[in-house]
């Protein structure tokens, strides 16, 4: 029964496409966003982006030099950019992004080549390996491992994602504020589960981690670990019926997931797990898009998605549970990247491509009623928007 519903909700909203695709047209060159824009100067001989900007207006991105190499950068609200140090001189960092507690996280290469976990804190004058997990007693089956890769953090400091073996066995690590160099094991030992996001919440002593992990068969199964006086403990997020093969993709702090899950035509769907131990909600989507998956959850619940039509073309959507769907149906000759952000005041910050090749602009559709052009036509260079939607930020 809940699936007929859904499907009349989203047949329901197909109907007010044109509307929406109206709202492009109308909209183009305004910006009833209500937040402060910043401009990122770029240096001379770098071609720069943003990556994140938080909640007090400090943003991060990557530069590349002249030469090819990758640096990561900070600039204060209103202030220059700066480029930040490397583990290694030379080597090259990719941000991840900036928490609310102004923790810049990323990946660095070492003086040997070798990729670490990175983070940097004010006032950024070092850069800091995320230190793999090593053993009480050396192990020569199972050396310690040999390197780390930061995928997800959070704005109290702590970061989530993989220490890895030499021969490229991982585990789901988490590193805590100010212990960069004593990493917690998240999931069973070299077991390849991959962290994929993680909430703010302490619950008791330590937040909430999304994992994606395989079965014998293949088959990829949506977890959430939490941490006891024993230690972190994974525990499945429920199948739909008549689904299989769910992956999760983010969590909000009131432990609210999304991801998507395959479904009997071997079609992913987004799902939403309102709780660890509730049967999930299905946008069922099948009559309208090859696939559609869950990127990101907001504090409210709701939820921005990556769709493609029956076409293959890329494109974006908001979905609330209670209801409210809008598919952002890609105009003639465009298509669009990935979702960038999905604020708590709901506006959903998407990158708009033209011809698949060049930027064409950045789409934000506040509450989310319209569709409105933000940044101003071919190669904008706004990239980013906070959490708490109080600030935007581009490159110029």
């Amino acid at each position: 029964m809940e699936q007929k519903k859904m499907k009349r909700t989203t047949t329901k909203n197909l109907t007010s496409l044109n509307l929406t695709l109206a709202a492009f047209v109308l909209a183009h060159g305004t910006d009833t966003v209500a937040a402060t824009r910043l401009y990122i100067p770029t240096p001379s001989g770098y071609s720069c982006e943003v990556i994140d900007i938080n909640n007090n207006g400090r943003a991060t991105g990557d530069c590349k030099t002249a030469q090819g190499n990758s640096m990561v950068w900070m600039a204060e609200k209103f202030g220059a950019l700066v480029m930040l140090p490397a583990l290694a001189d030379g080597k090259d960092c990719k941000v991840l992004a900036i928490g609310n507690d102004d923790t810049i996280s990323g990946n660095c290469l070492d003086s040997y080549g070798k990729t670490f976990g990175t983070i940097w804190k004010p006032p950024y004058t070092d850069a800091t390996k995320l230190a793999p997990l090593r053993g009480l007693f050396q192990d020569p089956a199972n050396p310690d491992d040999v390197s780390t890769k930061a995928v997800a953090n959070n704005n109290l400091g702590f970061i989530v994602g993989q220490s890895i073996d030499k021969n490229g066995r991982s585990t789901a690590t988490m590193w805590t504020p100010g212990n960069p160099a004593s990493p917690m094991t998240v999931s069973t030992p070299r077991d390849d589960c991959q962290s994929a996001a993680i909430n703010d919440e302490l619950a008791p002593d330590e937040p909430r981690v999304a994992l994606n992990c395989n079965d014998a068969s293949g088959q990829s199964i949506a977890k959430v670990a939490h941490k006891d006086y024993s230690g972190f403990i994974a525990v499945n997020l429920i199948v739909p019926a008549n689904f299989s093969s769910c992956q999760v993709r983010a969590v909000n702090n009131s432990n609210r997931y999304v991801g998507g899950c395959n479904s009997a035509h071997n079609k992913t769907m987004v799902t939403f797990w309102n709780s660890p131990n509730q049967n999930p909600d299905v946008l069922d989507l099948h009559s309208y898009t090859s696939s559609v998956l869950g990127v990101a959850v907001n504090s409210r619940g709701n939820i921005a998605f990556e769709y493609r039509d029956l076409g293959g073309t890329l494109n974006a959507g908001y979905w609330g549970p209670s209801g409210y769907l809008n598919l952002i149906a890609v105009p003639e000759k465009q298509t669009y990247g990935r979702v960038r952000r999905l604020s708590d005041d709901n506006v959903l910050l998407l990158n708009k491509e033209d011809d698949g090749a060049d930027v064409a602009g950045n789409i934000v559709p506040p509450s989310p009623i319209e569709v409105t052009f933000v940044g101003g036509g071919r190669h904008s260079g706004l990239n980013a928007i906070s959490s708490n939607g109080a600030f935007m930020a581009e490159m110029q």
